[in-house]
């Protein structure tokens, strides 16, 4: 596939849908475009998921075989930084492709968007003045608070991007993340009613588990407490490309996870 290269520069303007940070570039012409690598950072995709995309033989695709992703300098950025860019309308169909294809990202950003376009449109019509802090509120509330929080780690997705990075299974990852947010009061409670167990195959081979995942057995009070931190887990390993990523991500904000004492009570490699 041929890339088109701009010879002038763009602007970039970041954006916020709710938690998910969104680079437009405004091109010399005036129009809007998205970088290659943010609209699959958005949703959540692999690296050069778009350009799979475009040779596919879905119909979303089919009236773009003749897009060029153009390559264009952009103020700011040092010689040779240029950037892959593409048409908001190739996005928008890029992700309803892998919104029909079960990505919950991918749909709950479009409802999301339509959303406000439809009450945007309302309010200006009314004269409703509306802050973008409230919108941005609104947006995040229905990209990631539409479901129960810690629910929504266990997504299909979620957990293979897990397996991928670690070699063990989201349930196991979620222990070792998250059981440092309780307090000793808190843990106690949860070893009596989801304790360890130790299970033994038939060629008698012994390993140790957990019945529950970590959440099932909290309180409310626990659960309510605990859901921004579950919230920015969900968004951090969503938005991370790779573990590197994820981890640098996550260690700056709220430091690396310290309870090692779980590798004790159970056996992560089993």
């Amino acid at each position: 596939m041929a890339d088109k290269n701009y010879t002038s520069k763009a602007t970039r303007v970041v954006i916020e849908l709710g938690d998910i940070p969104l680079e437009v570039f405004v091109m010399p012409d005036g129009s809007y475009t998205l970088s290659e690598v943010g609209a699959e950072k958005a949703i959540g995709e692999y690296e050069r998921s778009v350009r799979d995309f475009k040779r596919s033989k879905s119909p979303d695709a089919l009236p773009y075989k003749d897009l060029k992703i153009g390559k264009i300098a952009v103020d700011g950025k040092g010689q040779g930084g240029k950037i892959s860019v593409l048409p908001i309308d190739f996005v928008m169909a890029y992700w309803k492709n892998k919104a029909l294809k079960g990505n919950k990202l991918a749909i709950s950003l479009a409802f999301a968007c339509v959303a406000e376009s439809i009450e945007r449109r309302t309010d200006k019509k009314l004269g409703v003045f509306v802050t973008e802090e409230e919108r941005n509120k609104r947006i995040k509330t229905r990209i990631t608070d539409n479901h129960c929080p810690w629910e929504k780690l266990y997504e299909r997705d979620m957990c293979l991007k897990i397996q991928k990075w670690y070699g063990f299974n989201c349930t196991k990852f979620y222990w070792w993340y998250c059981y440092s947010w309780l307090t000793p009061e808190e843990k106690c409670k949860l070893e009596e009613v989801n304790p360890v167990l130790t299970l033994v195959s038939k060629n008698g081979k012994q390993r140790t588990s957990r019945k529950r995942k970590i959440h099932q057995h909290l309180d409310k009070a626990t659960r309510a407490r605990l859901t921004k931190l579950v919230q920015d887990l969900y968004s951090c390993i969503r938005f991370s490309r790779s573990r590197i990523d994820f981890e640098r991500s996550w260690n700056a904000e709220y430091g690396a996870p310290e309870q090692l004492e779980i590798f004790d009570l159970w056996d992560f490699a089993s």
